[in-house]
């Protein structure tokens, strides 16, 4: 990428959103970013539990 369209983009976006807009955005994504990390079927005891009832199946 051309360095010099890479700043001119980056100071396009940052004249775009004021400071508090921007803060309030990377806060959402944080948010957003940890309610997705306790999805129920993919943390390491629902995969222990699955094992269990598929092997008390056998």
């Amino acid at each position: 990428m051309n360095p010099d369209l890479k700043f001119t983009e980056e100071q396009k976006r940052d004249r775009a959103l004021p400071a508090e807009e921007k803060w309030r955005l990377i806060l959402q994504s944080i948010r957003w970013a940890e309610s997705q990390a306790t999805a129920g079927r993919n943390i390491p005891a629902q995969r222990l539990a699955e094992q269990a009832r598929k092997l008390k199946g056998h």
